[in-house]
């Protein structure tokens, strides 16, 4: 009896991790998730595609894996439907997005390092980034391009070449670009704040 007791509290609890970060019916919806889990991924049946290959969620990684989800928008009239939008949103941007689409003014007392991407839901032009940020809970981050990755450690790869990040790019064999790249990349680095 106890046994029947916990799978039902356990189907419960399954059932209400799908819910979303973010909902608004009444307006909009974006719906950002960790489809790792297995709840998302077995369930609703979302995926990530990522150079044609379906990729396999790493919750809680610094890898494409665990940091590149889908951002999913539906706002009839604004949002076309089925379109796709590659732009280099991170999670700083969510704030001036939604105070953007709510009419509402951001903080003065605060530094937002984020940029709203409500022209991109519109598709009225690019507002997309240059990089992205992304961090974890030991002090580990990196900034990105959509094809180039710097960590603070210093670790630069190419994820078109290599998603896996299996061999970082050799500072000696850099070509006049990709130096170029991992400078702005630094720069972008330490323009931020320290991880705490």
């Amino acid at each position: 009896k106890r046994k029947k007791k916990e799978e039902k509290e356990r189907k419960e609890k399954k059932k209400k991790k799908k819910v979303f970060c973010f909902k608004q019916k009444t307006a909009y919806e974006i719906y950002q998730c960790d489809w790792s889990s297995d709840v998302c991924s077995s369930d609703l049946k979302v995926f990530s595609k990522i150079g044609g290959r379906h990729v396999q969620g790493g919750k809680g990684q610094l890898t494409d894996w665990g940091t590149r989800v889908p951002l999913i928008a539906n706002w009839p009239g604004h949002v076309k439907a089925g379109s796709v939008c590659d732009d280099l949103i991170d999670f700083s941007d969510f704030l001036p997005t939604f105070a953007e689409l709510a009419g509402a003014p951001l903080p003065e007392s605060s530094t937002i390092n984020g940029r709203s991407f409500s022209e991109s839901l519109r598709r009225n032009g690019g507002t997309s980034r240059s990089w992205a940020y992304s961090e974890d809970g030991s002090k580990r981050r990196y900034v990105r391009t959509q094809r180039y990755k710097l960590y603070s450690s210093g670790e630069f790869f190419d994820m078109k070449s290599d998603p896996n990040e299996q061999q970082a790019l050799a500072d000696e064999g850099l070509t006049k670009r990709h130096r170029h790249i991992k400078e702005m990349l630094q720069a972008a680095i330490e323009s931020l704040p320290e991880a705490k």
